[in-house]
């Protein structure tokens, strides 16, 4: 078979599920979200999957006509099948891949199997908005799992009407709307799977604030725009100043501040470290002779070689040798990039902080016997306390390169656990 037929025969198998009517060229802005599904599922799950995408693109196209909807569906087996729980970000990492491969707007991975939850007992669906993917999980909002006895058609109805509600919530979890308490609203936290069937339509408020970041969305890429450059760097630079808003507010909902507090072995060797330094006669009689601008300086160079450390380690870039690069991968990289450099911020406040509380209650008497310094300036106490968050950041990044790299994602790019 020639490599044509057989790329032929992959794209088939790839849309098997797809209407026709997919392969249209758009006469408006495009918005294209896709379904991975991963793994196998019930003939039952099937069917339902496939009635809720078909709702889910009428519900779209009549909700938002101003744009041209489709809903690509593409099949992969499970790299662990034999998992008793899957992982979110390994499924949303394989969304993400089909997403940069086919140039979609969003990617939805869907799998049979329960997912892995960190903060609570169970998770329905993981949004990860930084990285314009979500997972779903069938397992829960089959009626079968809270009733042994179903009919199969009510089994089915339920499970797509399920799948629906939980799909929109998600989309507005990545288009960045706010949750709210009215329950017949897809942006209603469900707090088991029941409260999904009561779920009817977005308000007008939320309607709004979606077409705004849809006609984002929907824009023309810069890879496809007449002036797109072929230079790496030139069109690395063209999609900074074009997408910077985007950047930022992935960055703003991934959460770096937030980041280190779930990291517990990035702050704990951090602060650990720092207090053990701070009660060391020698670290102080160096770091209060230290000029101030060089600690600086030097603080400034150790929190970029962290960030670049922790961001190859735990391999959070997108892998260049296999996608072209395109205005995704550029904001999806610098929104990790810029994500992690927040989270190593965050710390060398945090750091800096304790090390002036910690200096400020250390007895004069106990000083002047480390430093021979009757009093000690606040460029004196700076330059200390810059010293020791030197060193704290570096055995934090240390601390979080033995992080598990499944535990690192999540932490850094679900946004939530609905």
């Amino acid at each position: 078979m020639s490599e044509a037929m057989i790329e032929s025969a992959n794209i088939q198998e790839e849309y098997l599920w797809n209407s026709a009517r997919e392969d249209l060229p758009p006469k408006k802005p495009l918005v294209e979200i896709g379904w991975v599904l991963i793994g196998t599922f019930e003939k039952i799950d099937e069917g339902a999957i496939r009635t809720a995408r078909e709702r889910t693109r009428e519900y779209l196209r009549q909700r938002f006509p101003e744009f041209s909807w489709r809903v690509p569906i593409v099949v992969r087996p499970d790299p662990n099948p034999d998992d008793v729980l899957a992982e979110p970000i390994r499924l949303i990492d394989m969304a993400v891949t089909e997403r940069l491969t086919k140039g979609w707007d969003f990617a939805i991975a869907f799998t049979a199997t329960d997912l892995h939850a960190l903060s609570k007992q169970y998770t329905l669906g993981t949004p990860a908005s930084g990285l314009d993917a979500a997972a779903i999980s069938t397992a829960r909002l089959d009626p079968t799992a809270q009733r042994s006895m179903v009919r199969k058609a009510e089994r089915e109805l339920v499970l797509s009407n399920r799948i629906w509600a939980l799909f929109l919530h998600l989309l507005g979890d990545l288009l960045a709307l706010p949750h709210n308490d009215d329950h017949t609203s897809p942006m209603s936290v469900p707090r088991v799977p029941e409260d999904l069937d009561a779920v009817h339509d977005f308000s007008s408020e939320e309607h709004e604030w979606m077409l705004e970041s849809l006609t984002e969305v929907a824009d023309l890429r810069v890879e496809e725009t007449a002036q797109s450059s072929r230079n790496p760097f030139f069109f690395t630079l063209r999609v900074l100043v074009r997408s910077g808003r985007e950047i930022i507010a992935a960055v703003a909902r991934n959460r770096p501040w937030i980041l280190v507090w779930h990291l517990t072995k990035f702050t704990g060797a951090a602060l650990s470290t720092l207090l053990i330094l701070l009660f060391t006669a020698e670290v102080w009689d160096v770091g209060v002779r230290l000029p101030l601008a060089e600690v600086a300086g030097a603080l400034g160079i150790t929190i970029a070689g962290t960030t670049t450390f922790v961001v190859t380690r735990q391999r959070l870039l997108t892998r260049r040798t296999r996608f072209r690069l395109t205005e995704q991968v550029v904001v999806t990289d610098f929104a990790i990039i810029l994500t992690i450099l927040g989270s190593m911020l965050s710390m060398v406040l945090l750091l800096i902080s304790a090390a002036m509380l910690v200096i400020w209650v250390v007895p004069n008497e106990l000083a002047l016997r480390w430093t021979d310094f009757a009093i000690l300036s606040l460029e004196h106490n700076l330059a200390l306390a810059g010293t020791v968050t030197i060193i704290g950041l570096i055995v934090g990044a240390l601390g979080a390169s033995i992080e598990d790299q499944t535990t690192f994602r999540h932490v850094a790019f679900i946004d939530e656990e609905t």
